[in-house]
């Protein structure tokens, strides 16, 4: 019990040392939107890296509420009927994978299909995806692709609209039946 204490206590200094630096990041970011033209080609990367922040913040939020023991159910801004189309957080996935996957010589694609919303927590899953995506690619061999498929309906619930079905998948070798 001591060291769950002490261990729930380390992740909430260290939530509070990450979100001071991350507001900072933030504020710069905004500061260098500003002086950019409207029509600027950037202002897509300053929204992206805007939302990643907005992101890691949300992530910071749910490791303090988890060290302070509330729920963690509901979806960002504890909305459990929050609403969220796949399709930009598979393309968010995807671009945050590829700086690691272009370094490994590997492509992420994302198949068609994530054109519609779901009940879910968006952050959770990207984070999921992005997990899982990175072990792909860790996975593949140079010159290989690492794909997110979307099955809709899938076909273990047919008759279930509400169903989908994500799946990454990658050229690795797989991961042995033992494991």
């Amino acid at each position: 019990m001591d060291r769950l204490a002490a261990l729930g206590r380390l992740a909430s200094r260290v939530a509070h040392e990450v979100r001071n630096p991350l507001a900072g990041i933030g504020t710069g970011v905004q500061y260098l939107a500003r002086r950019l033209p409207a029509d600027d080609p950037a202002r897509e990367h300053i929204g992206f890296i805007l939302d990643e922040i907005a992101r890691l913040d949300r992530i910071v939020d749910n490791l303090l509420r988890a060290t302070r023991g509330a729920a963690l159910d509901a979806p960002a801004g504890g909305d459990a009927g929050a609403v969220a189309w796949l399709e930009p957080v598979l393309q968010r996935t995807r671009r945050v994978s590829e700086p690691r996957a272009a370094g490994r010589g590997v492509r992420v694609v994302v198949a068609a299909g994530g054109g519609r919303a779901v009940s879910i927590d968006a952050d959770a899953l990207e984070q999921v995806l992005v997990n899982l995506v990175t072990n792909a690619v860790e996975a593949s061999a140079p010159g290989t692709t690492v794909r997110i498929d979307v099955e809709e309906p899938p076909a273990a619930a047919p008759d279930d609209p509400d169903a989908v079905v994500l799946r990454v998948i990658d050229d690795g070798v797989g991961i042995p039946a033992d494991d």
